[in-house]
């Protein structure tokens, strides 16, 4: 696994329960190899314009990302979760794609800071 791969990866859901859902990874931590994933979301209706990132049909990875749906990849869905808890690649998403994800999220989290 690398960073741009689309995975199924059991995230925590409001009520505590881990569900499958598609996330993107975006870099890996060491000593244990956890991923810090962003899930990736079918509701296009909850976009945050110049946060989140869509990927529909006219993406350059709508196809290689293999998810079977328009989605938007949520930086409000951000969690760290080890390895253990992927069940496998899906997709992936191009670099250009991959550095712009990554981009938001840090704008983000030094423009709140």
């Amino acid at each position: 696994m690398k960073a741009g791969d689309v995975v199924r990866v059991a995230l925590p859901q409001a009520d505590g329960q881990r569900k499958p859902r598609p996330a993107v990874l975006v870099a890996s931590f060491p000593p244990c190899g956890d991923w810090l994933v962003l899930g990736i979301s079918g509701s296009l209706g909850l976009e945050v314009k110049e946060l989140d990132v869509r990927i529909d049909e006219g993406h350059a990875s709508f196809t290689s990302a293999r998810l079977g749906f328009p989605g938007l990849i949520r930086m409000g869905h951000a969690h760290v979760v080890p390895v253990s808890w992927i069940e496998g690649v899906m997709g992936r998403i191009d670099h250009g794609t991959l550095q712009l994800v990554r981009q938001r999220l840090a704008e983000h989290i030094l423009k709140v800071a």
